[in-house]
């Protein structure tokens, strides 16, 4: 992506305004669901507030002309990338944690990231913060 779209990515998000809202990271799963798993992920709850959130964050990018991601969106935090696991294990783990949920917590902004894949794997840095007021 170019400097200048990011630059409009950027800016554009700070037109977002909407209030805060409170989250519990509950369950555990993997990706894909019905195929090798490659990602190991806690979801979040409840979804609605993270959803719409997302779905202005949409509207924002398609009011600049980007399309939005075509996947069904889940809210998850993404804890582990898996290969190579056996499946035996990777079960017998998700079986024993099936009960993980966090305390209830405050969401009171949100971030743009950058992502560099490199041989070591991805590397994030947070290019800017967005209140939610």
């Amino acid at each position: 992506m170019d400097g200048g779209v990011f630059r409009d990515i950027k800016e554009g998000l700070g037109s977002i305004m909407t209030g805060g809202f409170a989250v519990q990271v509950k369950g555990l799963g993997v990706f894909p669901p019905r195929k090798t798993p490659k990602v190991l992920w806690a979801g979040i709850a409840p979804v609605e507030a993270v959803c719409a959130l997302r779905k202005r964050i949409d509207n924002a990018l398609l009011g600049m002309g980007l399309a939005p991601e075509g996947r069904k969106y889940s809210p998850h935090i993404t804890l582990a990338r898996v290969q190579d696991t056996p499946l035996v294990r990777l079960g017998r783990f998700l079986a024993g944690n099936s009960l993980f949920a966090t305390e209830v917590f405050p969401v009171s902004e949100f971030h743009l990231y950058s992502s560099q894949l490199t041989s070591r794997g991805a590397f994030h840095a947070i290019e800017a913060s967005y209140p939610l007021l």
